[in-house]
């Protein structure tokens, strides 16, 4: 019964984010909704840093570390359904270095950060 429920659960969960996904005509939108897991998980992660550390810089790293996800889930999406070459987004040929405030005397592996034009988080979440 409680395996017959979460599957069932599951099942709705997939339907609608695939229905989510689908919804905008538009491929950047659509893209740009596929990224609500990798948004959700960044969400999460921020929330449970959050009473462990004391540190800004801490929580900055952790934030600068969503972003990177984010840019990367939206940037594979693009790939794999669209081709890079079809579709070009705000997000398009930036690179997973994303600059914020606080972090800028920072080492960095890579060298120096440099801004990025994200896409716009999606409302709701």
């Amino acid at each position: 019964m409680i395996k017959q429920a979460i599957g069932l659960g599951i099942g709705i969960a997939a339907l609608s984010y695939v229905g989510y996904v689908m919804l905008p005509s538009a491929p950047c939108d659509r893209i740009e909704h596929s990224a609500i897991p990798a948004t959700i998980i960044a969400k999460s992660a921020n929330f449970l840093v959050d009473p462990w550390t004391d540190d800004r810089e801490t929580e900055l790293r952790v934030e600068l570390w969503g972003l990177k996800f984010r840019l990367a889930w939206v940037q594979f999406v693009q790939k794999q359904f669209y081709y890079k070459d079809r579709v070009t987004c705000a997000w398009s040929d930036a690179e997973v270095r994303v600059k914020l405030p606080g972090l800028e005397d920072l080492p960095t592996p890579g060298g120096d950060l440099e801004p990025v034009n994200l896409p716009a988080p999606v409302k709701g979440v």
